[in-house]
């Protein structure tokens, strides 16, 4: 694709980048002799104006010049831009490199490669001054009228032109706490570009995304292991450009082939559970008595249906980990369940440790550091009438993971329950301590949930969010609604409108998502009940999470209100049918909010109309 008529981002091309150009030989740019890399009918960089044209539009990544686009931060957070030092650069064959030097010390090196319809970065920083190195970025510039950014954060979102913010004023997103993936789509009118890192846990990296009235600009940032203060020198692995035709679901499949074979998701898939597949339906609620489960089983099929106990231990929920000593009745309630055909999951906490238990001692000198101020991350939260604090381990410690699971081990023998949740499994600190045991936290995440799968064959695994480090392991995973504020109970439908859950859908083989336990219980009295159709709306008709109820009571399950009726009666489809969100670009035609693909490949979709969604169970 050629464009030959800039309109009004000419006065930006002019302002961004002034630098001179140099040709390669047989090729020409597009506006004079320039530096060209790529194929101008698949991706093409132009090193003129940075500009990159794909099918279905043009972007701008400026490398050259005073443009300000490369950035390296210091361990005190201190950025300096290319617009502040003196760029040379080497034009060789298909390769482009060009060395920013900011000072006799600190310099930034970027290179672009044609690697045959993808265009590969790569970035290196030396820093001689002894301020360290905190982090190196480039900036991408998007078209505000013309592409969408769609950014794997709660499952998929999409800023637009008429949405262009993301919730609750959020800029800078960390990868993987909310930036889940290591990817973001860029889309056009009949393609896009698809922009990921060709990384499997070593390095930790940053997602900012502002705007202005013309632009989108994407600042992206790779991030070396903390410390940052003895840093001298970093070099950042390959960040690639492929460009797609048609629309985000062709982007989400190559990306999807990518993770299948880099983390090895489909041999991962293999051991788990195959009844873990099965369930459509989760209930957290603790199981004091049999009325809880008795009338729930009339109206669900149990054998589909995870009950989550959250308040399972003698402790007080959230307290005192790793004490999972259960309660003296626990046992006897889970059996009864289970003969119902029920599975049962308990909670734990992946990284939690109470300053007052026993294994602290043990493990504090594994305790996650911040990367700048090198003080103890702590969790501390006000409950009870008193404040809670636990200490966060970091999970590349192999003594914390042999205490975990010697812990979840012991819980299934005594208990015989069937899966178990691992709360807060989506984050990954960036440990200032450095390494632990030769490994970032993101490579100790996802060892711990293989030696938790490895040491207990035949359990499933919940977890806290969904990002692609804990989505490997998990039959399952909690999933914060975007949107919605559970703090005020207010939601934002133009926010509803943004979620698009192509993340969801890339994983969906593999896990499911259920809402998150800040849910409100059914009701049909104005405003509780419009606050409950919000979360379902969002969660179940838009994110793509399976139904999911919260402490409901048994007097409730017996003689359900019109909310929760609907709401089980959603549940006896998912269970009966058994859908997974589609990836298929013809389901995703005009006003589908989600779509979704069960039996003989019949096709589902909640559409939106004047009232909010409406479900048509087969449009096929």
């Amino acid at each position: 694709m050629r464009i030959t008529n800039f309109g009004k981002y000419t006065r930006f091309i002019a302002l961004c980048c002034t630098a001179a150009v140099l040709p390669i030989a047989g090729c020409s740019g597009q506006s004079g002799a320039s530096v060209r890399l790529g194929d101008p009918d698949s991706i093409c960089w132009y090193e003129n104006d940075g500009m990159i044209t794909f099918p279905g539009g043009h972007i701008f990544l400026p490398l050259t010049g005073n443009n300000g686009c490369i950035g390296l931060t210091d361990a005190d957070s201190m950025t300096l831009k290319n617009s502040k030092g003196k760029t040379a650069k080497n034009i060789s064959g298909s390769k482009a490199e060009y060395a920013c030097v900011f000072n006799n010390k600190r310099s930034a090196t970027t290179v672009l490669e044609d690697n045959g319809n993808i265009l590969a970065l790569r970035q290196s920083v030396e820093a001689g001054d002894g301020k360290g190195i905190s982090g190196v970025s480039f900036t991408i510039r998007v078209p505000l009228d013309e592409i969408d950014v769609l950014i794997p954060a709660w499952g998929g979102i999409k800023l637009s032109k008429s949405s262009p913010d993301i919730m609750m004023g959020f800029t800078r997103l960390e990868y993987p706490f909310m930036w889940s993936a290591q990817m973001l789509m860029l889309q056009g009118r009949d393609g896009g570009i698809l922009v990921y890192a060709a990384d499997n846990g070593t390095q930790f990296k940053a997602l900012t995304v502002t705007h202005d009235d013309a632009f989108f600009n994407i600042v992206i940032q790779t991030v070396p292991q903390a410390p940052f203060r003895d840093y001298e020198r970093f070099d950042t692995l390959e960040w690639r450009f492929v460009p797609y035709t048609g629309g985000w679901p062709a982007g989400a499949a190559i990306y999807k082939d990518y993770a299948d074979a880099v983390y090895g998701l489909p041999e991962i898939e293999t051991n788990k559970p195959g009844w873990a597949k099965e369930i459509q339906l989760v209930v957290l609620a603790d199981l004091v008595g049999k009325f809880d489960v008795d009338e729930l089983a009339k109206r669900v099929d149990p054998s589909m249906t995870l009950i989550e106990i959250p308040g399972w231990r003698v402790a007080a929920y959230d307290t005192k980990y790793p004490d999972y000593t259960p309660k003296p009745y626990q046992k006897g309630m889970i059996q009864y369940a289970q003969e119902l055909g029920f599975r049962i999951s308990v909670h734990f906490n992946f990284i939690g440790v109470d300053y007052d238990s026993p294994e602290y001692e043990i493990l504090k000198s594994f305790e996650s550091l911040d990367a700048y101020t090198l003080e103890p991350i702590v969790e501390k939260y006000t409950a009870y009438g008193r404040e809670f604090r636990f200490s966060q381990i970091n999970p590349a410690s192999s003594e914390w993971r042999r205490i975990l699971i010697d812990k979840a081990v012991q819980t299934v023998e005594t208990l015989g329950v069937d899966a178990i949740h691992l709360d807060q499994d989506l984050i990954c600190f960036n440990d200032g301590r450095g390494l632990v045991d030769g490994m970032t936290s993101l490579q100790g995440n996802v060892l711990l949930h293989k030696e938790l799968a490895e040491a207990l064959p035949g359990i499933a695994f919940s977890g806290e969010g969904i990002n692609e480090i804990n989505a490997r392991y998990s039959s399952w995973l909690q999933q914060h609604v975007y949107g919605l504020d559970s703090g005020k109970r207010a939601w934002d439908e133009n926010e509803f409108d943004q979620i698009l859950p192509f993340l969801t859908a890339i994983f969906g083989g593999y896990t499911r998502l259920w809402q998150y336990p800040a849910f409100p219980v059914a009701s049909d009295k104005p405003p509780e009940s419009e606050y409950f159709n919000a979360w379902w709306r969002a969660g179940v008709n838009r994110m793509g999470l399976i139904p999911t109820l919260m402490r409901e009571s048994p007097s409730s399950y017996r003689y359900p209100g019109e909310t929760l009726r609907n709401a089980l009666e959603v549940a006896v489809w998912y269970q009966k049918n058994q859908p997974r969100i589609s990836l298929d670009p013809l389901d995703w035609t005009e006003g589908v909010a989600l779509a979704l693909k069960y039996g003989d490949n019949k096709t589902a979709v909640y559409k939106k109309d004047g009232a909010g969604e409406i479900f048509i169970p087969d449009v096929s």
